[in-house]
């Protein structure tokens, strides 16, 4: 079932750390929670098969996620307007203050585990630069 619901390189990725003694931390924040990573390790028999009650949790995740993309779409397109960032001011090393917020990562990574933290406070940053400072 999460097998439908996913990205390819995301189940590898998955998959991947699973097998890992020591997986990367900050690797670990931008994939779906817990729950998410054991549920899909169970589907594929990596991790003994997990209680049915878990399927519409699952389902229920996948449906709020979808909607945090679009809106988190919507809201690095609200930021680039304000504060762009493109490939060539990176490659001159120059970088607006938003690449460099912790939730910057999350927001950009569509699965991430707190991609619904990372909206909100990529929100509350947004706001606060539209309010105009005297």
């Amino acid at each position: 079932m999460i097998s439908e619901l996913l990205p390819r390189d995301i189940l590898h990725l998955i998959v991947s750390l699973s097998a890992e003694r020591y997986p990367d931390e900050e690797l670990v924040k931008l994939l779906p929670p817990k729950f998410i990573r054991e549920a899909y390790l169970a589907e594929v028999g990596v991790l003994a098969p997990l209680r049915t009650d878990l399927s519409e949790r699952v389902r229920d995740w996948h449906e709020k996620q979808v909607a945090l993309q679009t809106r988190a779409n919507q809201i690095q397109k609200q930021i680039q307007e304000i504060e762009p960032f493109t490939q060539e001011m990176a490659y001159k090393g120059e970088f607006p203050e938003w690449v460099f917020r912790k939730w910057s990562e999350q927001l950009l990574f569509d699965w991430s585990a707190d991609l619904e933290g990372a909206v909100s406070e990529a929100k509350e940053y947004l706001e606060s630069k539209k309010t105009p400072t005297h």
